[in-house]
C-alpha cells in the first residue's frame, strides 16, 4: 500500500497548480464550439444542390448531343436526296441493258438501307390522304373514282427523320 500511496503523492506533485482551471476550461470552450449539426445540414444541402446541378447538366448535354446528331443526320441526308432522286429516275427509265438496270436498282436499295439505318423513312404518298405537313401539292385532278383529298400521283418522294420532315413529298391531289 505504501507503493500506491507513493504513486498518488507523485501524481499530485507533478500536476500543475492551475490544473483545476484547465479541467474546467473545456466546458467553457464547449459553448464556443460550432454547431456540428447545423454545419452538417449546410454541407448536405450544398452537396444536394451540386448533385442536382450535375444531373441537370448531364441531362441537358444528352439532349444537346441528340439534337446535334439529328441535325447533322438531317443535313447529311438532305445532301443525298438528289442522289436518291437520280437513282430512282434511272431505275424507272427504260433500259436495254438488264444488268445495268439491275445495278442501278441495287444501288438504290443500298441507299434506302442506309437511310433506314439512320432512322430516315420515306413519307407514304399515293393512296394516302393529303396532309400539308407531309405533302406538297403541285396540282390537282378531278377523278370520281378516288376520294376527295386522296393523293393520286407522286412526283418526288418525301422523307422524314423521326417527326422532322426533311423534304415534303411533291404530289397530285384529287379534288371532286
Amino acid at each position: 500500500m505504501s507503493k500506491n500511496k507513493k504513486n498518488t503523492d507523485t501524481l499530485e506533485e507533478e500536476l500543475p497548480e492551475d490544473f483545476a482551471e484547465e479541467v474546467a476550461q473545456p466546458e467553457a470552450e464547449a459553448d464556443v464550439l460550432p454547431d456540428y449539426d447545423a454545419l452538417l445540414t449546410e454541407e448536405k444541402e450544398k452537396y444536394l444542390r451540386l448533385y442536382a446541378e450535375y444531373e441537370n447538366f448531364r441531362r441537358r448535354s444528352k439532349q444537346e448531343r441528340e439534337a446535334l446528331f439529328s441535325a447533322v443526320t438531317a443535313q447529311t441526308a438532305g445532301s443525298f436526296l438528289d442522289v436518291y432522286d437520280s437513282l430512282e429516275a434511272a431505275a424507272r427509265a427504260e433500259c436495254a441493258d438488264a444488268n445495268y438496270k439491275k445495278g442501278v436498282e441495287l444501288t438504290l436499295d443500298k441507299l434506302k438501307a442506309v437511310f433506314a439505318s439512320l432512322g430516315i423513312e420515306e413519307i407514304p404518298a399515293v393512296g394516302e390522304k393529303f396532309n400539308p405537313e407531309l405533302h406538297s401539292a403541285v396540282t390537282s385532278v378531278s377523278d370520281t373514282e378516288k376520294e376527295d383529298g386522296e393523293i393520286v400521283q407522286q412526283f418526288q418522294a418525301g422523307f422524314r427523320l423521326g417527326a422532322a420532315v426533311l423534304r415534303h413529298a411533291i404530289v397530285v391531289v384529287n379534288n371532286k
